[in-house]
Formats: C-alpha cells, sequence, structure tokens
C-alpha cells in the first residue's frame, strides 16, 4: 500500500509531466505560427505582391522578381521558401563545396563579380574559400561579400544552394537559391530553383 509520502511524490511527477506537455505544445505552436507568419510583402514582374512562401512559389514559377533595390532586399526572406520535405541533409559537405570550387565556373551564376572574372575561371580561381562550419563557399574582397551555402541534397546529384550577394559600397544585392547537379564525371552544372529563372 502506498505511502503518503510516495502519493505526495507521484504527484509531483504528475504535475512536472503535464507542465512539460504545456511547454512543449507551446513550443511547437511557436515554430508553427512562424512558418505559417506573413512576410514582407515582395512585387513580381507581373505586378503581383504576395507575402506567404505558398503563392511565391506557385508565381515564381512563371515570373521573376520584379528589378528594384527593395525587392532585392526583402528577397532574402523568401529564400527559406525554397526548403521543402523533399531536401535531405548532405553527408559530403565537404567533397560537393569542393566540386562546386573546383569545377563551376563562376560566370554560370549571375553574381556582381561575373564581369570582373575570365570567362573560364571557376571559383576557385576567383578566390573563394570553403567554411565547413556553415557548409559554404565565401568571398571577401573588394567590398564583396558572396557566401554561396549548401542547404542539402534534393536527388543522388542535384543539391540546394542559397546565394547571398552584396556589394558593401553600393545597394546592390541579390539572394537566391539554385540548384548545383554534379554529374558523375565531375562536371558541375549550376540553374535556377524556379523555372522564371534566378
Amino acid at each position: 500500500m502506498a505511502t503518503s509520502i510516495q502519493l505526495e511524490e507521484t504527484e509531483k511527477l504528475i504535475m512536472l509531466s503535464h507542465t512539460r506537455i504545456k511547454i512543449c505544445t507551446s513550443i511547437l505552436f511557436v515554430a508553427f505560427t512562424a512558418s505559417c507568419s506573413a512576410k514582407t510583402p515582395i512585387e513580381l514582374e507581373n505586378g503581383e505582391v504576395v507575402d506567404n512562401c505558398t503563392s511565391y512559389n506557385k508565381l515564381r514559377e512563371s515570373f521573376t522578381i520584379k528589378e528594384s533595390t527593395v525587392n532585392s532586399q526583402i528577397s532574402s526572406e523568401y529564400l527559406e521558401c525554397s526548403i521543402k520535405k523533399e531536401l535531405v541533409d548532405t553527408e559530403n559537405s565537404a567533397s560537393v563545396l569542393d566540386a562546386i570550387k573546383g569545377n563551376l565556373r563562376v560566370r554560370k551564376l549571375p553574381l556582381s563579380i561575373a564581369q570582373s572574372v575570365n570567362r573560364k575561371d571557376t571559383f576557385n580561381d576567383a578566390g573563394f574559400n570553403v567554411d565547413l562550419k556553415l557548409n559554404s563557399l565565401n568571398y571577401e574582397m573588394n567590398n564583396s561579400n558572396i557566401v554561396i551555402s549548401l542547404k542539402g541534397r534534393l536527388t543522388e546529384s542535384e543539391y540546394l544552394i542559397w546565394i547571398v550577394d552584396e556589394v558593401l559600397d553600393a545597394t546592390y544585392r541579390s539572394y537566391y537559391p539554385a540548384i548545383i547537379k554534379i554529374a558523375k564525371d565531375g562536371m558541375v552544372t549550376a540553374s535556377p530553383y524556379y523555372n522564371s529563372g534566378f
């Protein structure tokens, strides 16, 4: 037969469990709310304005972002719209980043430094460095800050990357997702994430 002390301990454990459940529920609610919350409105080239990933992803298949300084800055909020359930962690991040650095030409992506490098220059030639802690290729020269982040694997040979391209002494800002494909022979190609382009 349970003693009064044992009953008190049991009641305390039950109360603690209920508290933990409430905390976990609150955390899940906050996370869900954050993922569904509206973003800063952004205008596409067809004139439509959206403020959420569902509408953005749908329209971006047909239309690019309208060119403006404000839209360029806002577009960083919409990078996360490219994260989908099909995306999985990249187990071989180092080799993927090395392949991009050594085998992909800089001009295959619409970067601010594209015209300042030779036509056949790779990211290695241009001076990009691998940062394994951040899973990225980084470039910081001549007032340019460019980060190419490896976000995960889409298929056996395709990977999602995010590009942050900023000219620090000007208003130029560009943020967009892209797909990197690494063939079995080592050839690396880049293509827009959305059908409408970068």
